[in-house]
């Protein structure tokens, strides 16, 4: 029996991005019959899940200061102290101080180097002295592109024999779907985030100079603090009638959303990963897709289009190109075989059983 514990924080209280990555690598291993799982974290409010006691040291700091000095200095020596023979940090960060059993750590992405001005000062700050520490002390690095173990290289200097490239897989329930774009009505889609990286604004700046020269509308899910932003683009270029904005969708909502539509749009400056691409992929829907190297990668240039993500015409173009695809020859989810072989759950879960079992 070989016991992991792992840092459970995204895990338990993240509903997306970080947290589903969690979810699904943890849920994936839990199946493994000899693999037993424990997992760390604090609940809101409360210094340590696993004890009422709270160190006199730390005594008088508030909640949340006390929980995160717990995750950093004392989870792993708690992991180790329980009979742990491996600790993965799933979110980018290692417990620090002398432990001696092999650490983990997913590094999922380092956009924070590449583009500075979406971050806070200490934020910079603060991921960049953890992805420092991590990529010293973690006896394994795991990233979930090509493109992330580059970054780790050029920015880090990261040792390459200690990264392993496993991607991403996502909600089971996506393979069970299968496109069916609405003949009427249609629409293209993007869902994300709503903040500046995702580039909702040059999307529908692109949307508005082909607007009145295609039927199709756009929708754009998601949720966060620029939708405000979002919003007010729209009305100030008189779209309210052609975008409908959805704020939140339930995950049936979203489902519904990537079946019928007529295409899929992913603009974004830079990701680690891109979930939606995959998602949309695992459905068989046709893409056009910012021209950057995870983009490639992921789906071995597979997507309809590739654009230039700063240059609004060159977004629109391929929008066009996306509303003139041939429905009837598309393959879809044929369209994206490798795509969805590499980023399923069972090649996700045989290559991190192998890692673990490798540092035994």
């Amino acid at each position: 029996m070989i016991k992991i514990g792992f840092d459970a924080k995204r895990l338990l209280f993240n509903p997306t991005g970080l947290g589903n990555y969690a979810r699904q690598w943890v849920g994936a291993l839990s199946q493994i019959s000899d693999f037993e799982i424990q997992l760390y974290a604090p609940k809101p409010g409360v210094f340590n899940a696993y004890s009422a006691q709270t160190p006199t040291s730390l005594t008088g700091l508030s909640p949340k200061l006390m929980s995160s000095l717990w995750r950093t200095f004392s989870m792993g020596k708690q992991a180790q102290k329980e009979g742990c023979q491996i600790f993965h940090g799933l979110s980018n960060e290692i417990p620090i101080g002398k432990i001696t059993i092999p650490r983990v750590c997913t590094i999922h992405d380092v956009i924070f180097k590449q583009f500075p001005q979406f971050y806070g000062k200490i934020d910079r700050t603060i991921y960049d002295l953890k992805t420092q520490y991590a990529c010293k002390n973690s006896e394994a690095i795991v990233v979930t592109s090509e493109t992330t173990k580059l970054e780790l290289q050029k920015y880090y200097n990261a040792d390459t024999r200690k990264i392993h490239v496993i991607y991403q897989a996502i909600d089971p329930a996506f393979t069970q779907l299968s496109w069916q774009p609405l003949i009427e009505n249609p629409y293209l889609l993007y869902y994300s985030s709503f903040n500046p990286r995702k580039n909702q604004i040059k999307l529908i700046q692109a949307f508005a100079q082909i607007a009145n020269h295609i039927e199709h509308n756009l929708v754009i899910a998601g949720k966060g603090n620029g939708k405000r932003h979002i919003e007010q683009e729209i009305i100030r270029l008189k779209l309210g009638n052609r975008i409908q904005l959805i704020e939140s969708p339930s995950n049936d909502e979203l489902q519904a959303l990537l079946v019928n539509c007529a295409g899929f749009v992913y603009p974004s400056l830079q990701e680690g990963f891109g979930i939606p691409l995959v998602e949309a992929a695992t459905v068989g829907v046709p893409m056009v897709v910012s021209d950057i190297s995870i983009f490639r990668e992921l789906t071995d240039n597979a997507a309809h289009a590739y654009f230039d993500p700063e240059k609004v015409e060159s977004i629109s173009q391929s929008l066009i190109q996306l509303c003139g695809i041939d429905l009837a020859t598309f393959t879809g989810k044929e369209h994206y075989k490798h795509l969805i072989e590499k980023t399923s759950t069972q090649t996700m879960t045989e290559q991190a059983s192998s890692l673990y079992r490798s540092l035994i």
